[in-house]
């Protein structure tokens, strides 16, 4: 019986092929990395939106309720003493004129107070609760 020997066995390989396949070799690599890489991209970009979102949420929370407590402290003091001074509530809450009016003017704009008469003579009208 005659055994057959399948043509793969009688290549000879010469050295342009060999060439060839290292050449075709670092060409496949290199594109894979491009797609890995842009792949990998998309998906940490999807990952840090996600988490950037959370952290910022819960940081925002955070600012916000310092400056409603602030505010709600200005309130406080406005509704117990309506004729007082932007110099007075500075004096006793411990901050500057500017940051007072800074509180004032947010508790105007939204609504929650509005000013009666002059800055001297004029009292604060609480509007909402």
């Amino acid at each position: 019986m005659v055994e057959f020997i399948g043509p793969e066995d009688r290549v000879i390989r010469s050295p342009i092929q060999i060439v060839d396949t290292k050449v075709t070799d670092k060409v496949t690599d290199q594109v894979n990395d491009q797609v890995n890489d842009q792949v990998n991209d998309q998906v940490n970009d999807q990952e840090n939106d996600q988490v950037n979102d959370q952290v910022n949420d819960q940081v925002n929370d955070q600012v916000n309720v310092s400056i409603s407590n602030m505010s709600n402290k200005v309130l406080k003091i406005l509704f117990k003493t309506p004729s007082i001074t932007v110099t007075e509530l500075s004096e006793r809450l411990s901050l500057s004129r500017k940051s007072v009016a800074q509180k004032i003017k947010e508790l105007k704009d939204h609504g929650y107070i509005e000013r009666v008469g002059s800055s001297r003579k004029g009292y604060w009208k609480i509007t909402k609760h």
